[in-house]
């Protein structure tokens, strides 16, 4: 379970983060990789246009070339998040006769935020890429993930990893990402929530008797309340509203 969420604040600055709520003890580090490092993995190599800023996995010792969730010397940051059954993956073989670069789902962040100065170069340079069905440890299948970005002028985008051989990318001015279902499918399910309200609910009389409203809070009266990704994103929408 993971719920990212960017918006700006008063003084007009870009502000990206997420949360993690499984219980997978990862063993995260802070790391930093510079301008012209050569990343290695288990598919091809490539170098860093850009300097990368952001949280890390080590094991026994080794330090996966990538992060997780960053933000480079431009600006622009990235996040992750878990994104099962709607992942289209394709072998390292099929990526590569595409004329593309086969990039792991877990070093997908770190190749963008390494190559891209803000979102619309996202855009353009995800073209050349495509997800492998393999993930960091060499097994198969690909950890299912996807993606939110965002730059110094707090445009967002989500990037999903839906079409064979390519993403899927979304405007998302309202600034949050859950889990599975598509980002789309999310958007449209807010109109179930549109009597939602940020302003208290006013009283009401029922002829000559006033019933006094539930007072603070009361305009998010219905609002879903467990865990899943559908209910925690119409929450987290509010709560940035």
């Amino acid at each position: 379970m993971c719920t990212g969420i960017s918006f700006k604040s008063v003084e007009g600055k870009s502000f990206l983060g997420r949360t993690q709520e499984y219980n997978i003890p990862y063993n995260y580090i802070g790391i930093q990789f510079p301008e012209n490092f050569e990343a290695s993995g288990i598919v091809e190599p490539w170098n860093t246009v850009y300097s990368v800023l952001g949280v890390g996995i080590q094991n026994q010792n080794v330090v996966a070339h990538g992060v997780v969730d960053g933000v480079n010397e431009q600006g622009l940051g990235g996040i992750t998040q878990y994104f099962s059954e709607f992942n289209n993956y394709s072998s390292v073989e099929k990526i590569t006769e595409a004329g593309k670069l086969p990039i792991l789902a877990e070093q997908f962040i770190f190749w963008v935020l390494a190559n891209c100065k803000d979102t619309g170069e996202v855009e353009e340079k995800i073209l050349e890429v495509a997800i492998a069905d393999i993930s960091l440890s060499g097994q198969t299948p690909g950890l299912p993930q996807h993606f939110m970005f965002t730059d110094t002028t707090g445009r967002r985008i989500v990037v999903e990893p839906t079409k064979e051989l390519g993403f899927k990318v979304y405007e998302n001015t309202i600034g949050v990402m859950t889990n599975s279902p598509k980002f789309d499918w999310h958007v449209t399910n807010l109109e179930n929530y549109t009597g939602l309200s940020d302003t208290n609910v006013k009283d009401a009389v029922f002829n000559d008797y006033k019933v006094l409203s539930a007072g603070k809070g009361s305009g998010l009266h219905g609002v879903p309340g467990d865990s899943t990704s559908v209910s925690r994103f119409v929450r987290a929408s509010y709560l940035l509203k």
